[in-house]
């Protein structure tokens, strides 16, 4: 459970930007009644009960977090699972055993997963079957991220290569796109959604130094050696992402641009 309680601890960005969003949802989300809600890549859950969980209408018939890792699924179910149905379950193949969630789904939700799926187009058609006729997607993703670019830049380097030159098969196909909007808004269409709402605004955020490696390496999608978070830093301070405050502490700005949609299947 090491990797849980560490994504947990650092876990404060997506929690903060879930509560941002989660303002968004609010003024524009129709609840259907006894309706079944679904969370992807729900992670240790704690953003599913402390953000999602509490906007839910009281006639809510079911909610169900899944993940790809089945150590956060198994802490998620530990911590929250009195409220919570939580499964492993892999967007990309989307098979629960001895489940059939076929058009069993109103809403369902996704904070910062989408990011981390290279197979856009497989993920976008899975969650368009689990979805009833008339249920709608809401999401964010994290485009045009100087962590990404940095990871990126290393995964071209002798030193680095061997261990993350897969990094580019977890990241969106719009990752660096000049146009992610655009890119994602037509994959979207081409998957059969109603498009009711995208749009992509900047947004930042100053790490301390310390909870870099602990953010790096619990959030990624891949297993990474334990210092390539430092090398990460050295490309950052290389960029002058990396700032010292008034009492001598360095803070990494974290600079991306985060997409929110909202859409629905015809």
């Amino acid at each position: 459970m090491h990797k849980a309680q560490t994504f947990l601890t650092h876990n404060a960005l997506p929690q903060r930007d879930a509560r941002y969003v989660m303002e968004k949802i609010k003024q524009i989300v129709t609840w259907r009644p006894h309706c079944n809600v679904m969370d992807i890549g729900c992670g240790t859950g704690n953003v599913t009960h402390d953000v999602l969980l509490p906007i839910l209408p009281e006639s809510t018939n079911s909610i169900i977090g899944v993940d790809k890792s089945t150590e956060f699924v198994q802490y998620a179910n530990e911590k929250y699972g009195d409220k919570i149905v939580f499964e492993q379950m892999d967007i990309v193949n989307c098979q629960i055993p001895g489940s059939n969630y076929e058009e069993h789904f109103d809403h369902i939700f996704s904070f910062y997963c989408l990011h981390f799926v290279g197979e856009q187009d497989l993920a976008l058609r899975n969650i368009y079957r689990l979805l009833k006729p008339g249920g709608d997607f809401f999401f964010t993703c994290c485009v045009r991220c100087n962590g990404f670019e940095a990871v990126t830049i290393l995964a071209e380097t002798e030193k680095w290569k061997p261990s993350v030159s897969d990094f580019h098969k977890y990241l969106c196909p719009y990752q660096f796109s000049s146009d992610p909007k655009n890119v994602l808004e037509r994959m979207l269409l081409e998957t059969g959604f109603k498009v009711l709402q995208l749009s992509i605004e900047p947004r930042d955020t100053m790490l301390p130094i310390e909870f870099v490696s602990g953010f790096v390496l619990s959030h990624s999608p891949m297993e990474l050696p334990k210092d390539f978070p430092s090398a990460c830093v050295d490309v950052l301070r290389g960029w002058n992402d990396v700032h010292t405050k008034e009492d001598n502490k360095e803070f990494v700005c974290m600079r991306y641009q985060m997409i929110f949609g909202h859409v629905a299947k015809l």
